[in-house]
């Protein structure tokens, strides 16, 4: 990906995650690393952390919810604007699709 992410979690319901695996399956056609975490029940943004966690092995990571990719109009540098500007000052950033 142009913006440096190359490991990718999906965190997703049971019901969805078969039709993502299929679609992107591990990421290698991408040129990304995808690991699937499903979320047995709807349990927020902390929840989906949460579960995600043993592939985030203290690391920095990047949250972006689904509906991101369409409602974003330069979806990609949005990120790219956000990333650097964490990376600068390693406070937190938020992605918010009113950007």
């Amino acid at each position: 990906m142009s913006i440096g992410i190359r490991k990718i979690i999906i965190v997703t319901n049971k019901e969805d995650i078969k039709d993502f695996k299929l679609l992107l399956g591990e990421g290698s056609n991408f040129g990304l690393s995808i690991n699937y975490v499903v979320q047995n029940k709807p349990g927020g943004l902390p929840h989906a952390i949460a579960s995600a966690e043993r592939y985030l092995k203290n690391q920095n990571f990047v949250v972006i919810l689904g509906d991101g990719f369409f409602k974003f109009k330069q979806f990609s540098n949005t990120v790219k604007k956000e990333l650097n500007s964490f990376s600068k000052d390693r406070k937190s950033t938020r992605l918010n699709s009113s950007h």
